[in-house]
């Protein structure tokens, strides 16, 4: 985290490789169509607070410059925790309150005592803050980035993706880069308290050819780049999907579909006797329904059913109602459920306002 020979060069070139990045997501979002709003705010971040980074370093050894980075850093801080909710969006549709108010903690003891450093304090008394301040924001980075190792982990043993075994190494390396730079901050406070000698801490630097921002640096880009070229790879449901009924607006199937494996895209045929079995299942679910909103008053329809081993996830409309059974659900299988919803009752109107059976032949992908 402390500025170091090569911070100034390193800052500059990340900075207009996020610039390239965010241009690509500025691409993809307005003339391919893709959902990259999240990633285009986060990257557009990182390019300005790498760029301010340069010219911060123009002003070293100043209290601009003092204010500067303790701001950049609290924004950086941010940037991690919206991260953070996407790394726990990908796999679950809540947020874990243990890990978040972890998360939240390390933020707290960053921003306190970045602000306390500001104080007339003596001494060691300004050392232990600024150490404190950096102490609070190497955790935090660290937490995050190693949970996202954790996830995109435990989504690589599901898929076997190639994408998910780069992302996972990336955020690996981003927390090491955390190790690294909260590494080089404890040698600085040793030395500044003089517990080791100018000459040891000037031997152990010159053996440092890395600093922890530029391991974290390039892990940051081999992460955002896998994101930035694959944007549809948000969207990958890494749970066993059993099957997918889409529903009309009177609760007939019009569409069905029953998958084999996680990873697999092939698709077996539905059978007439299947879709009757389907219909059954629509039946049901509009019986629930209308159970809970006559005997409950509730106001809303039934838009999940839970068991110990699966769950039946429903996303409804005017016109029909889209139905996942799989092991588990995640923030971004309900976002690709609802565009489904969404899509279909554009394309396919007069289809769903049949009331006899009508099949679709939508795209598999």
């Amino acid at each position: 985290m402390r500025i170091v020979t090569e911070a100034s060069l390193s800052s500059l070139i990340l900075s207009i490789l996020l610039f390239i990045f965010s241009l690509i997501l500025t691409y993809q979002t307005i003339f391919k169509k893709r959902k990259t709003w999240f990633f285009s705010l986060v990257v557009y971040s990182s390019f300005l607070l790498t760029l301010s980074e340069t010219i911060r370093s123009a002003v070293t050894g100043t209290n601009l410059s003092l204010v500067l980075i303790t701001i950049a850093l609290i924004i950086w801080s941010l940037i991690y925790i919206l991260l953070f909710l996407f790394f726990q969006q990908l796999v679950s549709n809540t947020i874990n309150p243990i890990l978040t108010l972890f998360i939240f903690f390390f933020y707290f003891i960053e921003v306190e005592f970045g602000i306390l450093q500001f104080y007339e304090y003596n001494g060691i008394i300004k050392k232990v803050f600024i150490f404190l301040w950096d102490l609070g924001y190497d955790s935090l980075g660290f937490v995050i980035f190693v949970y996202g190792a954790v996830v995109h982990l435990h989504i690589l043993k599901k898929t076997n993706d190639i994408e998910a075994g780069i992302i996972t190494s990336a955020l690996i390396v981003i927390g090491l880069g955390f190790v690294w730079g909260f590494t080089e901050d404890l040698l600085i406070f040793l030395k500044d308290i003089e517990i080791i000698k100018d000459s040891q801490f000037l031997t152990i630097s010159k053996k440092s050819m890395l600093s922890g921002d530029m391991i974290k640096a390039l892990g940051i880009l081999v992460f955002l780049g896998v994101y930035v070229f694959r944007p549809n790879y948000t969207f990958k449901h890494p749970f066993k999907i059993d099957s997918l009924i889409i529903y009309n607006r009177i609760g007939l199937p019009i569409y069905g579909a029953k998958y084999t494996k996680s990873n697999e895209e092939e698709e077996k045929e539905i059978t007439e006797k299947q879709f009757y079995h389907f219909e059954l299942i629509g039946g049901a679910i509009n019986a629930l329904s209308e159970f809970i909103i006559t005997t409950a008053g509730s106001k809303k329809k039934l838009n999940e059913i839970n068991t110990e081993d699966k769950i039946i996830k429903i996303i409804s409309n005017d016109l029909c109602s889209v139905v996942v059974m799989s092991d588990k659900i995640s923030f971004f299988l309900i976002q690709s459920m609802k565009r489904v919803a969404n899509s279909i009752s554009k394309k396919y109107p007069k289809e769903l306002e049949a009331v006899s059976y009508t099949h679709l032949t939508l795209p598999t992908n």
